[in-house]
């Protein structure tokens, strides 16, 4: 039998730009928190696609005692995310699960991944063009 727990704090750090599909699965993650009884508080920060607000939004939720914190990262070149992954790894240091959807980032140093591969796409794409 499982033991009951809650989950006090859940940040969603959402990196895409409004009306957008990054858009929707955050509104979707918010409103599929709010049904589950063990989440007690659920806040969504909106980067609105800027590297440097995600990572001021990133800082704030980890000091704000968060128990999960789900990233879905801005779009950058890889050699860019290195800010990015250094808090991600720290965060997880913390005991913090970190979670990302969308996009990854280069480092695994994340807890999770909830998304699909680019890169497999465009290889079973070029696949079925043949």
């Amino acid at each position: 039998m499982k033991e009951n727990y809650t989950i006090e704090f859940v940040a969603y750090s959402n990196g895409g730009l409004d009306n957008t599909s990054a858009d929707w699965v955050a509104a979707w993650a918010e409103y599929e928190a709010s049904q589950q009884e063990i989440i007690s508080e659920f806040v969504r920060l909106d980067a609105n696609g800027s590297a440097n607000q995600q990572l001021l939004d990133i800082e704030l939720a980890a000091l704000d005692d968060i128990d999960i914190l789900i990233i879905n990262p801005v779009e950058q070149a890889a050699g860019n995310m290195a800010a990015l992954e250094t808090r991600i790894a720290e965060i997880v240091e913390m005991g913090i699960p970190v979670i990302l959807v969308g996009n990854r980032t280069p480092d695994a140093s994340y807890t999770s991944y909830v998304g699909h591969d680019s890169y497999e796409i465009g290889c079973i794409m070029a696949q079925e063009m043949t």
